[in-house]
């Protein structure tokens, strides 16, 4: 093993294989979701929990990334997040109820949160720039595709197994990597010397824990319902309080100056966009075509197959275009792409084929596989190496918190708008998907404002 110490491709690979189940099991649910609610004898909105709580959890862990970064080395990061994955995932195994399976969710949560802000700041430790195109490229195959495999692996199991096995097959694979990190993997990132603000840690998680508790009770209850509104307002008001306190205290966790850079900014909000559409799709498309469709999990999960495949191969060329050409031209055409074909899915209706969709959302991984990991890179290379931890925190902030907002208001819209008030219906699919359009417009505009130039490579 001493051989392969200080290597950077057994670091990557290592790195990269943690990196695949901590995202894999963000999506793994969404097709066990039908089984798991007759299984527990939960409601959907109950059972939307398994989802929601793990984004929650990426969530409030991310404002706080950066300090993890500079106060712990890359090598103590890994094996925390890693006890705490494999810890969730057995819990999974083991649940006996809902509220068992939600801890595991809890755990495998945390240590996701831990470890997604890892991958990012290896490869700029690594690295050098004019190579952390491809390097990102090929953490975006591997991040990218794990999300979108994750419902065709759980809907395969599903036909044969019993959803525990969704955990217990990823148990090997932690245990394997963590072995590995424990003779190879060295310590490649610099520790700074810095404090964690907790009023700033209680007001980030306060915040975002009730703003998208607000967001996913909307789905069960009216927007004028007190608990709703309230959570919501009470939740805004505290992230408006962290936000000013980054600014007033003189070493923040969450450095939001790297918003001063404007190619930064446009690029984190189209990112944004980019992952929630992803994220939200994947949540709603399964739950409509097992609802309204009829399908199984497994042929549901197969649906969402190909895109994944294209989602994965796309991510890792896009990044080599970036070395080449930047971001710009990538982040348009990827822009159209994924708003035509998510206005595409406004469109659905009982009798919608299994063709038709799969066409569709390969589609629209195609425009994402464009955008996701390019605009990501070029925003990261606009600051300076002191502010390189911020900017992969507050990126992974942003794109969380995204995904768990999008996700709850187009759950939200889908409930409301169905016919009947029923949880699903073909109008409120449909509704969701008009809104996620909207969005995919506003990167489009933003994308425009990239420069064409290679100042971002």
């Amino acid at each position: 093993m001493s051989k392969f110490k200080n290597s950077n491709k057994a670091i990557m690979t290592i790195i990269l294989t943690g990196s695949f189940l901590s995202v894999l099991s963000m999506t793994v649910m969404t097709t066990a979701i039908p089984v798991i609610m007759n299984d527990l004898s939960i409601s959907a909105n109950t059972a939307q929990w398994l989802n929601s709580i793990f984004v929650i959890i990426i969530g409030l862990l991310a404002p706080v990334s950066a300090y993890e970064l500079n106060r712990f080395t890359s090598r103590q990061i890994f094996f925390a997040a890693m006890l705490s994955f494999s810890v969730g995932t057995t819990l999974g195994f083991l649940a006996y109820d809902f509220n068992v399976l939600l801890l595991g969710r809890v755990f495998q949560a945390i240590g996701a949160g831990l470890f997604l802000p890892l991958v990012s700041a290896v490869i700029f430790a690594v690295y050098p720039m004019k190579k952390r195109g491809k390097m990102m490229g090929l953490s975006g195959l591997i991040g990218a595709f794990a999300p979108a495999v994750g419902p065709s692996f759980s809907g395969w199991l599903l036909e044969f197994y019993d959803w525990r096995m969704i955990f217990l097959v990823l148990l090997p694979i932690i245990a394997l990597d963590m072995a590995a990190g424990y003779f190879v993997l060295t310590n490649v990132t610099k520790q700074q010397p810095t404090r964690l603000d907790l009023p700033s840690v209680l007001l980030s998680s306060i915040g975002l824990a009730a703003f998208l508790y607000g967001c996913n009770t909307a789905g069960v209850r009216d927007w004028s319902d007190w608990e709703v509104w309230g959570s919501v307002l009470a939740g805004a008001a505290a992230i408006i309080w962290f936000v000013c306190r980054q600014f007033l205290i003189r070493k923040p966790i969450l450095d939001l100056r790297v918003f001063q850079n404007p190619i930064y900014s446009i690029t984190s909000v189209i990112a944004m966009i980019s992952f929630a559409s992803m994220i939200s799709a994947e949540t709603i498309l399964p739950i409509y075509m097992q609802s309204i469709m009829n399908l199984t999990p497994f042929q549901s999960g197969l649906v969402l197959l190909p895109g994944a495949v294209v989602l994965g191969i796309v991510s890792f060329f896009a990044g080599q275009l970036f070395d080449w050409k930047g971001a710009r031209w990538l982040s348009i055409g990827g822009a159209v792409l994924l708003a035509l074909f998510t206005f595409m899915l406004t469109r659905l209706t009982p009798q919608t084929t299994i063709g038709y969709l799969t066409f569709v959302q390969t589609a629209r991984m195609l425009g994402i596989s464009m955008i996701n990991m390019p605009v990501r890179t070029a925003g990261l290379n606009e600051l300076s190496e002191k502010y390189i931890s911020h900017g992969i925190a507050v990126g992974s902030s942003t794109r969380q918190i995204g995904a768990g907002i999008g996700t709850a208001l187009l759950i939200v819209v889908m409930t409301l708008s169905s016919q009947g008030g029923s949880f699903v219906g073909v109008k409120g699919v449909n509704t969701a998907f008009f809104v996620a359009t909207i969005t995919s417009i506003i990167a489009l505009i933003l994308s425009l404002f990239i420069p064409s130039t290679k100042k971002d490579n």
